[in-house]
């Protein structure tokens, strides 16, 4: 299995803490019961090693991602990136490691990224698409 979109299916931090689906790159655990997210990432790190995209919006112990100057939500994005370090996207938002590739694909038309959708989380009933610029990128490091 390389995709998986459990969301609203009641699981906690606990529900990771199985033997390993070394193939899965997405997982979507969006609207559950998640309180403890060091857990969770700990768990997931074991059992799903590849993982380059995570969504866990709208789990209690998940802070509200719209808010890009919380400290707070930064430190769990940070701690999700050092425990899961293969990751691309955390909660629908690309993660940059490393700023000066954002710059390079503003100023280099030549090299900017093609559109393309590498997964689709069918939970979501509207289809959103839109062309991001560097500052819509929350650089985490």
């Amino acid at each position: 299995m390389l995709h998986l979109i459990a969301d609203d299916n009641l699981l906690n931090e606990h529900s990771f803490d199985i033997p390993a689906f070394p193939k899965l790159k997405t997982l979507s655990l969006d609207v559950n019961r998640v309180r403890d997210v060091p857990t969770l990432l700990y768990n997931l790190r074991r059992s799903c090693p590849n993982l380059t995209s995570l969504s866990i919006i709208g789990n209690p112990g998940w802070t509200v991602v719209c808010n890009r100057s919380s400290r707070l939500n930064k430190q769990y994005r940070n701690a999700a990136l050092d425990m899961l370090p293969l990751l691309q996207s955390l909660d629908a938002k690309t993660t940059f490691k490393q700023p000066e590739r954002c710059e390079l694909y503003d100023s280099d038309p030549v090299h900017t990224p093609p559109n393309k959708i590498e997964g689709m989380d069918c939970a979501f009933t509207v289809l959103v698409t839109r062309s991001y610029t560097c500052e819509n990128h929350i650089p985490l490091r």
